[in-house]
């Protein structure tokens, strides 16, 4: 150890006494910071002020201020260089290889202007194992440009095993932690730094099995809150494709590490892990408040534009993750560092054609996550850009404030009395207040920020602020139009709450309390009270966000009234109905009134009341009570048209189908609802058939060709009331007989229904298309067909009878089908001659009403010699291609009738030629 540097230590011991009564505070937290391995820029202000470049480019790098936040000093790898960024040793020390990032840092001592410089090196040069030292500086020495006054290694190992730490504050002030964890053990090593010397390490053990081969570099990320006390480790898994977050507790007093949680974070949710040996950036940073973590992922050493996500961690009062957020990054995030002012700044490394192109950016605003570029993208020789690790002192500035529905706004000052001189809020309208706690009073709702400054005793100033989002508080209240209720009258109430605002999702809601055992939700609520008495009423409103309860002590006095009710004989009838009310109401009553709905009133208190027409008609009861009170009940009586029993229905037309059925018709009635059909035949009473809603009826298995039936229709409403009878309705019967074959006489009944009577009846036959053919109409019931015989019908002859209306709807009724045999009769030649002159060549046989033919021809010796089953079809007197001779031959006959009659005939024929 040098000379100089004993002094340092004996001026040390003797001022111990007067270090509880004086420390320097250093106002760090990122007031300074490196860009571009040796770009300085002042994060006091926004956009950040460039302050000027060292002479040289590669190295761990750290800052240190003094108590006002001015620049005290500069670490880039081996050298220093003081706040005029002049280097204090030219060849830089020891010749060490240094870690690139996170490598090493400056840390103030006991001592005024006495530095400490904590590094870690690999072993190179005249580092002869790795390890951990540091250099003593005084920013006093060589003329005030500051000198290393002294170096010395506390710490080695056999291997490149440290190459991160992080500085933490002790519990006594102006002592420190350094923090650094060993990949190869997997441990977490901390050394207490008393302000004057290096006591022994603590360590931490339970990091496997988490930690990877080697936590180097860009590979891993780590923070400290000092706040809380948090600890915060970011590191590749062993897992494949997997990302481990530690987070421990730190005892900042005893140096021992709690593990508190384990994080785990899948890499292939983010990148894409399939791509040729991908390598990854990891780095964490937390917010001054320690509300937020920010990790940030991705590729590394690549230009991807659009693959890079900053991932936001909340936590709530206990260190416990409870709300995630992620965002996607343009180009790839090389560092982050969290500005005084609560700024997120990072740089990129963009690789373009194997040179390294610089750029930073901001996030401006972590609330809307808004990133503003603050120096656009430089190409540079190879050198690893990082920013200046600070140690971590808690100068925290910060508040807390329940604002939302309160008149009066607390606000909770949580930073540190201790390290401030003063505070200053500053409110809406330019109001401000000196005090260390605040209150304030807006005056409606809205978005306000409100902003807390701090002065230390050395003149640094640090600001905090936080936008309100303040919802004033609502005013529950109500009125109504009177003090005093009638029972079972409904009552009123109105809302009068006040609010200057409603939530844009929930709304605004009511819930009243009426004090007597029931609620309602309305805004302006009817009740009715059933027990006299005075109650309490009691309102609950809110606007979505806040709630307010008022309640009046007996604000409405029910007074007795007779409670109102009546019961109808019917309440869904048809008309014309006679109506029975029966009063069913409970109380005194004084006078009772009934309104029936068609100006007719009552004074009664069970009336009765004819409703002559259909309608709906609204029943009102209004009672009057002993106290004056009026009460009202009332009903509503559907009637719908009905029948009074005189109503007819207007029959139209019975027609007969093929002899064995028949149907009826008849005119809908517009208020009927079914009808029920009546039926009678021949010296038989009416018996009813059906009740069916159509307006005609098919009447099976009748014999219609023989007996006449008779039809009643009777209608029926709604109710099943019915209507009168309409008139009877008879099928027409058409009978008849022939004389020979010369002529048929024709009889059928008349058809009696229409109001008008019948026009004429229409004889018709049915004709070789099986259709009938109208031949001849008259007014009679009789008819004597004299072409009854035809040669173009061969057995009968069929006819009806159509009966056609006189004026009205023109409507026609049908009989029954009566087919009039012919008679058979067959004609036999006595003789013919086959000589060919073209005159009784053939023998023939011609018939009338012959279905069936068989005839068989003999000669003398019984011989048949001819037959047909054709009627058509004659004998030419050749057998077996011969002549026949001239004589006499035996026919023998036999025929069937259209009727199914069997006939034989025999004789003899004579043959002449």
């Amino acid at each position: 150890m040098s000379k100089h540097n004993k002094h340092i230590i004996f001026k040390i011991k003797l001022i111990l006494i007067f270090l509880f009564l004086q420390t320097n505070t250093f106002a760090q937290i990122y007031n300074y910071m490196t860009a571009g391995a040796h770009k300085i820029y002042d994060l006091n202000t926004f956009p950040p002020v460039y302050k000027g470049s060292l002479d040289i480019y590669f190295g761990a790098m750290s800052t240190i201020c003094d108590s006002m936040g001015r620049l005290k000093l500069v670490s880039l790898g081996t050298y220093i260089y003081n706040s005029n960024l002049e280097s204090i040793n030219k060849n830089g020390f020891m010749n060490c290889q240094f870690a690139c990032k996170d490598g090493s840092i400056l840390v103030p001592s006991k001592v005024k202007g006495v530095y400490y410089y904590f590094y870690l090196h690999n072993g190179n040069g005249k580092c002869y194992k790795p390890g951990m030292s540091y250099a003593i500086i005084d920013v006093n020495a060589d003329g005030g440009k500051g000198a290393v006054v002294d170096t010395h290694t506390f710490y080695s190992t056999s291997n490149y095993e440290h190459q991160k730490l992080i500085v933490a504050p002790h519990q006594n002030k102006g002592e420190f932690w350094i923090i650094s964890p060993n990949v190869i053990n997997h441990k977490i090593f901390a050394w207490h730094f008393d302000g004057v010397k290096i006591a022994n390490y603590v360590v931490y053990n339970d990091i496997e099995p988490y930690f990877c081969k080697s936590l180097i570099e860009d590979f891993s990320g780590q923070c400290y809150s000092v706040t809380t006390n948090n600890l915060f480790y970011l590191f590749n898994s062993k897992e494949k494709d997997s990302i481990v977050l530690k987070q421990y507790v730190f005892n900042n007093k005893s140096g021992i590490l709690k593990h508190k949680a384990t994080h785990g974070i899948r890499k292939f949710d983010y990148l894409d892990s399939s791509r040729m040996n991908p390598k990854y950036t990891l780095d964490a940073e937390i917010t001054e408040s320690d509300t937020v973590l920010y990790i940030a992922l991705s590729y590394r050493n690549e230009v991807i534009t659009d693959s890079t996500y900053l991932i936001q961690y909340g936590f709530d009062k206990n260190m416990n993750i409870n709300a995630k957020k992620t965002h996607k990054i343009k180009y790839s995030i090389k560092d982050l560092r969290l500005s005084s002012d609560d700024k997120l700044y990072y740089l990129m490394n963009l690789y373009l054609n194997y040179r390294t192109a610089f750029a930073l950016s901001v996030i401006t605003n972590n609330a809307t996550f808004r990133i503003k570029e603050i120096f656009p993208p430089v190409k540079k020789n190879y050198a690893r850009f990082y920013m200046s690790s600070n140690i971590h002192e808690n100068l925290l500035v910060r508040f807390y404030s329940n604002y939302k529905c309160r008149n009066i706004v607390e606000f909770t000052n949580q930073s540190d009395f201790s390290k401030y001189e003063n505070f200053t809020w500053y409110f809406p309208n330019g109001d401000s207040s000196n005090t260390y706690h605040s209150t304030y009073v807006f005056l409606s709702s809205g978005q306000y920020v409100v902003k807390l400054k701090a002065v230390t005793p050395a003149g640094y100033t640090r600001w905090a602020q936080d936008t309100i989002n303040y919802i004033k508080p609502t005013v529950a209240d109500f009125i109504t139009d009177t003090s005093i209720g009638c029972q079972w009258l409904k009552f009123k109430f109105y809302d009068s709450s006040k609010s200057d605002t409603v939530h844009p999702v929930l709304g605004e809601s009511w819930l009243w309390d009426f004090g007597d055992g029931t609620s309602g939700m309305d805004k302006n609520p009817e009740h009715i009270y059933t027990k006299t008495g005075k109650y309490s009423i009691k309102l609950i409103y809110s606007n979505g966000f806040c709630s307010d309860t008022i309640e009046k002590e007996q604000a409405v006095n029910i007074i007795d009234a007779p409670r109102p009710g009546f019961k109808m004989s019917q309440i869904n009838y048809c008309s014309p109905y006679t109506l029975d009310i029966k009063d069913t109401s409970f109380g005194k009553v004084t006078t009772y009134f009934y309104d029936f709905g068609d100006s007719a009133i009552s004074n009664s208190s069970s009336p009765t009341h004819y409703y002559p027409y259909s309608g709906n008609y609204k029943i009102l009861q209004v009672l009057t009570g002993p106290t004056g009170c009026v009460t009202k009940d009332s009903a509503i009586l559907h009637l719908r048209k009905g029948f009074n029993g005189t109503e007819k229905i207007n029959s139209l037309t019975v027609n007969v189908l093929n002899n064995d059925s028949i149907t009826v018709n008849w005119f809908k009635h517009p208020d009927a609802f079914s009808y029920e059909v009546f039926r009678k035949s021949e010296n038989e009473d009416y018996d009813s058939l059906l009740n069916q809603t159509d307006s005609f009826y098919y009447d099976k298995f009748v014999k219609a060709k023989e007996s006449i039936y008779s039809y009643k229709i009777y209608a029926k409403d709604s109710c099943y009331r019915s209507s009168a009878a309409s008139s009877y309705l008879k099928n027409i019967l058409l009978t008849g007989e022939s004389i020979g074959n010369e002529y048929a006489i024709l009889k059928w009944t008349p058809f009696e229904l229409w109001y008008k009577g019948v026009d004429k009846y229409i004889i018709e036959y049915k004709n070789l298309k099986n259709d009938f053919e109208s031949f001849i109409s008259l007014n009679d019931k009789e008819y004597i067909d004299n072409n009854y015989y035809s040669d173009e019908l061969e057995f009968e002859k069929c006819y009806r009878i159509r009966a056609i209306e006189k004026e009205g709807n023109k409507q026609q009724s049908i009989s029954n089908v009566l087919c009039i045999p012919y008679k058979a009769v067959i004609f036999i030649p006595t003789a013919f001659s086959p000589n060919g002159d073209g005159t009784n060549d053939n023998f023939f046989v011609k018939g009338v009403n012959i279905e069936k033919f068989q005839m068989e021809i003999f000669n003398s010796w019984g011989q048949k010699i001819f037959e047909s089953s054709n009627i058509d079809k004659g004998w030419d007197g050749i057998y077996k291609n011969k002549k026949c001779v001239q004589g006499n031959y035996y026919y023998f006959i036999k025929i069937k009738t259209g009727q199914n009659e069997h006939k034989s005939y025999n004789g003899v024929v004579s043959l002449i030629r």
